[in-house]
């Protein structure tokens, strides 16, 4: 697995800047998600009141018997990466 250092990520983020896919790469790099994760978030998984969000979802896509397929599960890989963080001030300015 290879991460990107501190430059490399400034980098992707000055690349994407108001692209569609803005908030899901900072979320990516911020709480450390997978894509399937990041594309996956609905806004039930995250709770205002408790300032938290809710990993649960994963969304995926692919190729079906040649049909191009969009694939939503309601649960991550495995059980234990089922995960609640925290949401911080940085993350709701988006």
């Amino acid at each position: 697995m290879s991460f990107y250092n501190a430059e490399e990520l400034n980098q992707l983020l000055a690349v994407i800047r108001g692209e569609r896919i803005e908030l899901f790469v900072i979320l990516a790099a911020f709480y450390g998600l997978s894509r399937s994760e990041a594309v996956g978030l609905k806004w039930s998984a995250i709770d205002l009141l408790n300032w938290t969000i809710n990993i649960k979802h994963t969304a995926t896509s692919g190729n079906l018997n040649g049909i191009y397929t969009e694939i939503e599960k309601e649960r991550t890989k495995n059980k234990s990466i089922f995960h609640i963080l925290p949401l911080v001030d940085t993350s709701m300015s988006f």
